[in-house]
């Protein structure tokens, strides 16, 4: 689980957390982040991304999710998957 330990967190706009041994993303993670537009999560121990884990980041455009170990997979909000939305994901990374 992420912590929001910060009260600048609503201002960041690029969040790279490879390498970190993460395991789960709970759809509660990111609640604290909501103008992210780049999130790396490379090369973590990633097993589940729960439903809805990206779902209040409206500005996010590029997720990269390589080098990890899905068992459960997640379902994009359909703002991201609509080509009437925007923001829409432009460049998702599963590698």
């Amino acid at each position: 689980m992420l912590v929001s330990f910060c009260s600048v967190c609503r201002t960041v706009r690029d969040l790279r957390l490879n390498n970190n041994k993460l395991k789960r993303i709970l759809s509660s993670d990111f609640e604290s982040y909501p103008n992210v537009g780049l999130l790396v999560l490379d090369e973590n121990q990633i097993e589940i991304i729960e439903n809805d884990a990206f779902g209040r980041m409206d500005f996010l455009t590029s997720l990269w999710l390589n080098g990890n170990r899905f068992e459960q997979f997640f379902s994009l909000p359909n703002k991201y998957v609509s080509t009437k939305a925007l923001p829409a994901i432009h460049a998702l990374l599963l590698g």
